[in-house]
């Protein structure tokens, strides 16, 4: 028998917990009750508002006033004020502003406005730009838990719709980054409100009058715009709309798409640099392009990498934070892991389960689409993190629940329909309680002071910012986080020798280095310029624990 759908597409009540047994109707379950209490006029909007404060709730309990330790962060903050200055997408903490060809535009856009309304160098008690920023973050972050409800109510319920938002905003990687100057989950808003509009857009072959389609597609380029992952979402979209048959909507989807893509990708190549991340993506070391682009034996011995470590460690991390990888992020050595470990088992096994589950049933196709592609960029990228898996964290959680409703049901079968809705019930629970448990540890993070080696690079920069002119321009590892803290004009160093790095700081017109212990590069490149020309160069400022050095660089005199 050919199962029956429920209102707006989405499956009938027993496809969310309950079982058919047969023409006449089942009796309502308690899941099946509480999924008609949610559907009454009067709870429509209560739920929505509710996750709206909880999410704010959770955010005012781990926000971090601290500046992000990423330079990603701290770059962001200067496009915005570069923008908010008249001097377009441009990287202003050079002596002369270098036009950006990084980042699209969109972050940059939504906080340009903040940078305008509050000042980079607020007094002690005021607020200050890049704080301001983190708050409107927090806004995202909010909207973004109540889109996710909508999403996952019109492709299953309303109390899957629960449990999944439920357990994303209180993920505390999630949470983690929900107040931060970064643009995950911006683009997380974004593209759930896509993936929303697109799903609803499908009812209907009909292109030109079809508004939820025009809505969709606003929304999935301004994602686009936010974060280059966007391409992912569009890809993704396209497919699904060409599974469906809907040809001529599929070609204009792409056709739009291209037509809305293309200035920017015009602007890069007219200021010379053209798209970063295509270059990164090809290279062997994005930070030594020198070594050149990634061979066949390179690009197996990367995906080899990348997919032992999202399976074993970064996936079953950000799934459930409070599982820790037996070896420390810092140590991490994928030779020395099996990649048949416990927790990689339990991801490669969800993953075939909730491909199965949605191909044969016809689940969620346009969010597998975009589960698969995203994944699959990701094993192919120079670097991995677990932060990348942050846009699709949600969509990862609902495929789980996916998993064990369908094997809460296949017990239900056997033991009742009590039974599956008790097992359902104690899953959603206990990850919901463990989740809990891990933000006290995103709150207590939030209440410490940088780690010392940041500790001390940020004391190099209010010293700095106290003691030296308006004008001076610094090098160091971390040039955009040293602009923000110090309020002068930085520079890096280059990753070359000696002689190269000492022209460089002429070429750049440096007046301090500062030399501290945030990456082993600065010992590589840096310091070996310092002790092969100590004449160059006068300690004016040190601190201990770890060793922290701020350096006048003498210039050659002019003729």
């Amino acid at each position: 028998m050919a199962k029956r759908k429920g209102r707006k597409g989405r499956p009938a009540p027993e496809e969310v917990g309950g079982e058919d047994k047969g023409t006449n109707p089942p009796a309502a379950g308690p899941i099946q009750q509480i999924e008609e209490v949610l559907g009454r006029r009067s709870y429509r909007l209560a739920v929505p508002i509710a996750i709206l404060l909880l999410s704010l709730a959770v955010s005012i309990f781990a926000f971090d006033e601290k500046l992000s330790l990423t330079g990603d962060n701290t770059e962001f903050i200067i496009l915005a004020r570069g923008l908010a200055q008249g001097e377009g997408m441009s990287l202003i903490n050079y002596p002369t502003p270098k036009v950006s060809t990084k980042y699209p535009f969109g972050f940059p856009v939504l906080l340009a406005p903040v940078a305008m309304l509050f000042d980079a160098n607020a007094e002690p008690g005021a607020m200050a730009d890049w704080l301001a920023m983190k708050w409107l973050v927090v806004v995202m972050f909010c909207a973004a838990m109540v889109a996710l409800y909508h999403l996952v109510t019109d492709q299953w319920g309303r109390v899957p719709a629960l449990a999944v938002t439920g357990l994303t905003l209180t993920n505390s990687l999630v949470v983690d980054y929900g107040h931060q100057v970064m643009s995950e989950v911006p683009f997380l808003l974004y593209s759930l409100l896509a993936l929303f509009c697109l799903e609803r857009s499908m009812k209907r072959a009909a292109i030109i009058d079809n508004y939820w389609l025009m809505a969709g597609f606003a929304f999935m380029m301004w994602a686009y715009y936010i974060r280059s992952m966007g391409v992912v979402l569009v890809g993704a979209v396209i497919i699904y709309v060409a599974q469906q048959r809907q040809f001529r909507k599929a070609l204009a989807l792409a056709l739009s798409a291209v037509v809305v893509a293309l200035p920017w990708t015009l602007r890069n190549r007219a200021v010379g640099s053209g798209a970063v991340y295509l270059k990164q993506l090809i290279l062997q070391n994005p930070y030594y392009p020198e070594r050149g682009i990634v061979g066949f034996a390179d690009y197996v011995e990367r995906l080899s990498y990348n997919v032992l470590t999202y399976a074993a460690r970064d996936i079953p991390a950000a799934l459930w934070p409070y599982f820790q990888p037996t070896i420390p992020f810092h140590a991490w050595d994928p030779q020395n892991i099996e990649i048949l470990s416990p927790l990689s088992l339990v991801v490669i096994t969800l993953s075939a389960y909730a491909v199965a589950l949605s191909v044969t049933r016809g689940l969620h196709l346009l969010l597998l689409n975009y589960l698969i592609l995203s994944v699959g960029i990701l094993i192919v990228w120079p670097w991995t993190s677990d932060r990348f898996l942050i846009p699709i964290v949600p969509l990862m959680t609902l495929f789980t629940l996916r998993v064990v409703t369908d094997v809460a049901r296949r017990v239900g079968t056997r033991l009742g329909q009590g039974a599956s809705s008790g097992v359902i019930a104690v899953a959603v629970i206990g990850l919901l309680a463990m989740n809990a448990s891990g933000l006290d540890g995103v709150a207590a993070a939030a209440k410490t002071n940088y780690p010392a080696n940041f500790r001390q690079y940020y004391a190099a920069g209010q010293w700095i910012k106290e003691n030296t002119s308006r004008t001076a321009v610094v090098c160091g590892r971390k040039p955009f986080w040293m602009h923000v803290v110090s309020g002068r004009k930085c520079v890096p160093y280059v990753f070359k020798e000696p002689p190269e790095v000492l022209a460089s700081l002429e070429e750049n017109g440096v007046d301090y280095v500062v030399v501290g212990q945030l990456s082993r590069t600065t010992f590589k490149h840096l310091v070996p310029t310092v002790v092969a020309y100590p004449e160059r160069f006068e300690q004016v400022w040190s601190r201990p624990d770890p060793k922290t050095w701020v350096f006048g660089f003498r210039r050659p005199a002019q003729p």
